[in-house]
Order: C-alpha cells, then sequence, then structure tokens
C-alpha cells in the first residue's frame, strides 16, 4: 500500500500489482520467445492460481532476464515518482527508524529524511539482523523481508521461496526466520498499508502469539475502513 501509492506527475501508479507483476512476466516471456512458458503463465493467471504463475515465471526468467525483469519494473518507474506522492512514506520515517517491509522497492529509501545514510537489511546479513532487533545500526535501517530489486536472487516470490523463508528449510534464511519471530514477541508492530493478506506472514506472527500465550505485542494495522 505504501508503495503503491506512489504515482508519476499525470498521477498514474509507477508499480505493478501483484496480478500486474505477473502478467507483466508473461509478456516478457513472450518478448523472450518462451511462447509455452508465457501461455501457461497466463491460463494459471486466469485460474487464479498466482503462486502456480509464479513458479512457472521464475522457471522461464533465469539468470540476468530476472533481474533486469524487476529492475525495469521497479528501479526505474522510481525515477518517475513524483514527490506530491512521497507523504505517506515520510510519514513513516516520523514513526521509526528501523522499517520492515514486503516490498522489492526502494521507496522507503528514496523518502527517508537521510537517504544518504539509510541501510538496505537483507535476510542473509546476520550480523545486521543482530543490530537491527537491539537498535544498535545508528542509522535509518529498512530490512526487506522478501528481497530487495537490488539483489534480484533475494526475492522472494514463489511458493519454494516463501517455504524457505518461512518454514526454516534454508539455513541461510533462519537467522532472518528467528529475527522476525523475536520483533514479533518482544516489539510492538505497527502495519502500514499491508492488506494482511499474507498467509505465510500471518501464519509467522499468530504461531508466535499462540506460543507464548497470547502475550506478544501488541501490534496494530491501519486497513482501510471497509476491511
Amino acid at each position: 500500500g505504501v508503495s503503491m501509492s506512489m504515482k508519476d506527475q499525470k498521477g498514474v501508479p509507477i508499480f505493478p500489482s501483484w496480478n500486474k507483476l505477473l502478467e507483466l512476466m508473461a509478456e516478457e516471456l513472450g518478448e523472450q520467445g518462451d511462447q509455452n512458458k508465457m501461455t501457461l503463465v497466463k491460463s494459471l493467471l486466469d485460474e487464479k492460481d498466482f503462486q502456480g504463475a509464479a513458479k512457472w515465471a521464475r522457471k522461464g526468467l533465469k539468470g540476468k532476464l530476472w533481474g533486469d525483469f524487476f529492475r525495469k519494473n521497479f528501479d526505474e518507474p522510481l525515477r518517475q515518482a513524483s514527490d506530491k506522492y512521497k507523504s505517506l512514506p515520510k510519514a513513516v520515517w516520523e514513526l521509526s527508524d528501523r522499517i520492515l517491509t514486503l516490498n522489492y522497492d526502494g521507496v522507503m529509501h528514496e523518502c527517508c529524511p537521510d537517504s544518504i545514510q539509510s541501510f538496505e537489511l537483507l535476510n542473509t546479513n546476520r550480523s545486521g539482523l543482530a543490530n537491527f532487533l537491539q537498535d544498535r545500526l545508528n542509522k535509518s535501517t529498512v530490512w526487506h523481508l522478501h528481497g530487495s530489486v537490488n539483489d534480484p536472487e533475494s526475492i522472494i516470490l514463489t511458493k519454494e521461496s516463501y517455504e524457505n523463508l518461512y518454514e526454516e528449510t534454508k539455513e541461510k534464511y533462519l537467522a532472518a526466520l528467528k529475527s522476525f519471530q523475536t520483533l514479533c514477541v518482544n516489539h510492538t508492530l505497527l502495519f502500514v498499508g499491508c492488506s494482511l493478506e499474507d498467509a505465510e506472514l500471518l501464519k509467522e506472527i499468530h504461531g508466535q502469539d499462540e506460543l507464548f500465550g497470547k502475550a506478544t505485542g501488541p501490534h496494530y494495522a491501519l486497513v482501510h475502513q471497509d476491511d
């Protein structure tokens, strides 16, 4: 929601939605001459099987294609963002100098009051995660829990990559998962612009709450009135 509020000078959103992102992947596969996977991804989207579509899109967009795709759709559009639409991410920074995001883009870095000194934290940076938990980084920090466009291989998109992060199947993500669990227990989290439809994330938060006798948090969320 925070990133989706970013628009260009004409008021057009600069980033794709989840569904649109997968549609763009299908188009990219077609441009690369992989008609079979393009058709398969589109068919899965028609069936609302988003994770299935993501799986086959990832299989088709390998190596440099994967990184180039995310830079084209998340990095380059950020340069078109109008300053008048940056008020929401700037307001978030007024609440805390430690931000955890599920977004791949650099919006929070772009809108940081001290953007030159802002620090991008990824799941494989174990010492950085420890310092984040103890607030010892001494700089504004954005933890990209689901990966960053600056490191395309870190991006969490497919069912397999979600499982690697949230089900402790990959040792390289274990420190990140344990750090997130610690945040759920020992800190109060405010969800801003999050639809709260991310099943894996909600399952993890609920699991920690159950484990500690519903004594975690409290946590809060800004949601639409209709929700």
